[in-house]
Parts: structure tokens; C-alpha cells; sequence
């Protein structure tokens, strides 16, 4: 299979052309620079020739689970009382994507994919060179396509055992998961070091993180696709493949713990950890937000893999669950900005795992508006419509005066 390159998209700024001759047309030229500022006037950095488009459609997404079916169409979940509903009779139409790892839907061809470069994150990594992406955005969902090669698919995790030399033990029955990574830079800044991942939700990551002195107060959001443990075709699924299988703490404590649907593992990782958006089973996100019941299941997604390739769909709203939008450890996003993300991979049979496998730069990615939508950001708009009225009343007040002076002199003449 095929995996197509296609460069992303260069955003050049506006040039506007002021003619100062006189008053009028200098009001008129301020005015023409204040509505022309491009739209990309709300992000604090400038898009890159590297940049991804998360390009508008009218979509929406439903995530498909090989035991139970459709969630929202054959089976609902509530967490808070952490109950399955049957057959809530929800609809599937044109607009909506699958969410099982096929792209077979027709609104994903109309996105062309880039290929992102992945290099190796130590001597011992680098198993897979690139991965194809494709973005789209409804308004108030961002949906991800991927797909990469990989001769076998890992959907299972070995105990990890680290070799003298660095790396990790690994033969043809000895291996780990395969896993991608979506980091997105939480600053409203360019990010001051190099992307990380870790597959493990290991609490401290031992210094290793690339910002750790250049920005300690630097924060990514990781996206985690875990072939073993959040997709639909693991040996244990829909249960965690960890034991125990109850939840340890919050409203669920004691519970079984039954995943509702395919997704993608969430951490926040700082200068100094990796704290998992927990179901319950690590510790980690427990000793991050004490006292805190956070909600794992904000990433839809789904793999497939055949004939050498993997592919991944995921959805995922734009604002995080309301818990956990109370930690500020998952990203927010919105439609007309642009975000800094990177990409990483590893290749389970090849004994990649924790943070070796492979990684990207950053890359930045453009939430595009729907067309129907302002192409200035309301702010602007509001000044620019003072603008507009300012001109008028100078104008007119310049007309009166005018008249005024013209009768004036009528009169003493």
C-alpha cells in the first residue's frame, strides 16, 4: 500500500496599500488595514511551511466496538453511574464517520494526507520512518486519520525487560504493543524544546524530557493509541488488560472496569512527569490530581491493521470532559487557531516501548472555520465595525462643517 506525500500549506500575510493623500482616504486606509489583518491574527506565532489543515466539513462520528456495535446508535454508557444502555436508537447517516480504522467513508477522501517524518528516538529506535495524516474539524470535533507501516501488528505487552545496553529485550515471542503518539503543546507559545513521549504512565520521566531547562513550566497533552489496551481487537476487550479490573477510587471504586467504547489513553506531561488521565487502575493519575475523578474516554478511536499497515481513526471534542477541564491537564481547542503537535510511533515486535520507537519535529496545525463563519475573529470584527462608523461620522461632521462655513460665507457676502 501506498502511502502518499503532500506538503502542507503556506499562510501568507496580506498586504494592504494605504493612500494617505488626504483625510479621507488615510481614515479609509486604517480602516481597510483593521478588516484585511488576516485571521490568524489571534495566534501568538506564525504558521510554518511544515503546517497540517484540519479542514471544515459538515461530519460527525460514531465509534464502532466489535462486541457491542455503534456506540449511540446499537449502546450508550453513563459515566457517572458507569451503566450500559441497549439500543438507544441513534442515527447513522452520510455525514457520519465510522470511527474503526477503515477511512472507507467518502468525506475522508476529499482530504488529501501528509506524510509526516518520524527519526529515531535513540540508537535502538526508529522501526518506523513516517506516518500518514489527514484532519478535519466539524465546528466543535477535530477527527484524525492515520496510517503507517508495520509488518506485524502488537496487540500485546510483554513485561518489560531492559537490556545493559540500552533498550529493551524483545524475540518473536517476547514483545511489546505497538503505539502512536499525538502531542499537542499546551503553551500559547512555540514550544522551547524537543517533542517527548512515553508509552508508560510512569509518574517521573527521569529528566528526559527536552524542555526541562529551557521551560519548566512547559505542558503537552499526549494522545496515546495502545493496540493493547484501548482497541477493540485486544485479547481481553472491552475489560483492561491490566489486573486488577475495578476501578480503585472515585464514584466507580470497586467496580468493574469496562471499557464503553475503542479509544486513545490521555497524559499530561510536564518538565518532570507523565500523569495518565486515569481509569482508576495506575496510581500515577491519583498522585497528580488528588481528590480528582478524571474522564479517559475523551479520545474516540479505532485501529485496523492489514497487509503490513496500520490505521487509526480518532474523534475527539474540542472542549474536555467537564472533570477534566477542572485539572487544565487536557488541551482545549477551537476552531481558527493554530496549534503546535508532533507525532510519534513504536513498533512493539521490533521491542520498542516507553520512549524509544520513533518521533517527529513539531509541526503546526490550522483549525480551519467553516465558511459560513466570520473570517475575522469577533474582536476584530467589533473594532472594525467603530471603524467603519468612526469614518462615517468624521466625514459627515466634516460635510456639516462645511455647509456651515459655505452658508457662513454666503451671508456676509
Amino acid at each position: 500500500m501506498t502511502i502518499p506525500y503532500r506538503l502542507g500549506i503556506r499562510f501568507n500575510q496580506a498586504k494592504v496599500l494605504g493612500n494617505t493623500m488626504n483625510h479621507k482616504v488615510l481614515l479609509a486606509s486604517v480602516l481597510v488595514m483593521i478588516m484585511l489583518t488576516p485571521s490568524l491574527v489571534t495566534i501568538s506565532y506564525a504558521a510554518s511551511e511544515t503546517d497540517l489543515t484540519a479542514h471544515y466539513r459538515d461530519m460527525k462520528a460514531a465509534i464502532y466496538d466489535k462486541v457491542r456495535g455503534i456506540y449511540g446508535v446499537d449502546y450508550s454508557y453513563d459515566w457517572y453511574t458507569n451503566k450500559f444502555t441497549t439500543d438507544p436508537k441513534g442515527t447513522v447517516d452520510s455525514k457520519t464517520v465510522i470511527v474503526d480504522g477503515k477511512l472507507d467513508e467518502a468525506i475522508w477522501q476529499t482530504i488529501d494526507p501528509v506524510t509526516i517524518d518520524l527519526k529515531p528516538t535513540f540508537p535502538w529506535g526508529g522501526a518506523v520512518s513516517s506516518v500518514s495524516v489527514k484532519a478535519a474539524n466539524n465546528g466543535t470535533w477535530i477527527f484524525m486519520a492515520f496510517q503507517w507501516r508495520d509488518s506485524t501488528a502488537s496487540l500485546e505487552e510483554s513485561a518489560r525487560v531492559k537490556r545493559p545496553e540500552g533498550g529493551f529485550f524483545y524475540n518473536a515471542t517476547w514483545f511489546y504493543s505497538d503505539n502512536l503518539f499525538i502531542g499537542w503543546w499546551m503553551k500559547d507559545y512555540k514550544p522551547l524544546g524537543d517533542p517527548y513521549f512515553n508509552t508508560h504512565y510512569a509518574g517521573t520521566t527521569m529528566g528526559r524530557v527536552p524542555w526541562k531547562k529551557t521551560d519548566p513550566s512547559g505542558q503537552a497533552n499526549l494522545w496515546l493509541f495502545k493496540a493493547y489496551l484501548g482497541d477493540d481487537d485486544q485479547r481481553y476487550w472491552p475489560l483492561t488488560s491490566t489486573t486488577p479490573r475495578t476501578w480503585r477510587w472515585g464514584p466507580n471504586s470497586g467496580q468493574d472496569l469496562v471499557f464503553p467504547y475503542p479509544f486513545l489513553a490521555e497524559t499530561m506531561l510536564n518538565s518532570t512527569s507523565n500523569y495518565f488521565i486515569g481509569t482508576g487502575v495506575t496510581h500515577v493519575s491519583g498522585c497528580a490530581f488528588p481528590e480528582r475523578v478524571t474522564f479517559p474516554f475523551d479520545v474516540r478511536g479505532n485501529g485496523f491493521w492489514k497487509d503490513g499497515v496500520w490505521t487509526l481513526e480518532l474523534a475527539r471534542p474540542f472542549e474536555p470532559h467537564l472533570q477534566n477541564q477542572a485539572t487544565h491537564a487536557t488541551i482545549s481547542l477551537e476552531s481558527n487557531k493554530v496549534y503546535s503537535i508532533f507525532f510519534g510511533a513504536s513498533d512493539g515486535h521490533h521491542g520498542e516501548n516507553e520512549d524509544v520507537g520513533s518521533i517527529s519535529q513539531w509541526y503546526t496545525i490550522n483549525i480551519k472555520p467553516s465558511p459560513s463563519s466570520p473570517s475575522l475573529p469577533i474582536p476584530l470584527l467589533i473594532a472594525g465595525g467603530i471603524a467603519v462608523a468612526i469614518v462615517i461620522v468624521g466625514v459627515a461632521a466634516i460635510q456639516i462643517r462645511r455647509g456651515r462655513h459655505r452658508v457662513a460665507s454666503a451671508k456676509t457676502s
